[in-house]
């Protein structure tokens, strides 16, 4: 995908947010015409910088929001991270999970497995309670991970 279909994408569903597309328009100091070549059903125009800073303005997002992907658009769901905040209790529990499930196994355990396995552990866990499929498989996957970008050493 593109910076310019990411954009396009993105500003379509900040126009949601606003009464209707002459609303969002308004708010971002473009002219209707403007908006409809950049992102009506037929665009014959991309959304440049300037545009694309004045729709976060107007939307009140951050500068750059129009320029990545995010899960509330693609309707994908997000993986936990830092940045957005994820809750260190469930964190601490997933890092014990896996640290019980290695230790069972005499594994050697290592930082990047560790924290790997426990992020994709929390993303394949989900709201769902924890099983012990979720948890290999968050093992093998982080094992794997590691494995080819040579964290080993």
């Amino acid at each position: 995908m593109t910076i310019h279909e990411i954009r396009r994408m993105n500003a379509r569903y900040l126009v949601t947010k606003f009464r209707n597309q002459g609303a969002f328009a308004e708010a971002a100091d473009i002219s209707r015409s403007q908006l409809s070549q950049r992102i009506g059903p037929n665009p014959t125009e991309n959304i440049g910088d300037s545009i694309a800073r004045r729709m976060e303005k107007a939307a009140e997002k951050k500068e750059g929001w129009l320029d990545r992907t995010h899960p509330e658009v693609t309707g994908e769901q997000q993986s936990p991270s830092f940045e957005e905040g994820i809750n260190q209790d469930e964190l601490m529990v997933a890092v014990q999970a896996v640290w019980d499930a290695l230790e069972t196994r005499e594994e050697k355990i290592t930082a990047p497995l560790l924290m790997s396995a426990a992020f994709i552990y929390l993303r394949l866990k989900g709201t769902s309670e924890s099983s012990e499929k979720e948890l290999n498989e968050s093992i093998s996957i982080a094992r794997g991970t590691i494995r080819s970008l040579d964290l080993t050493r």
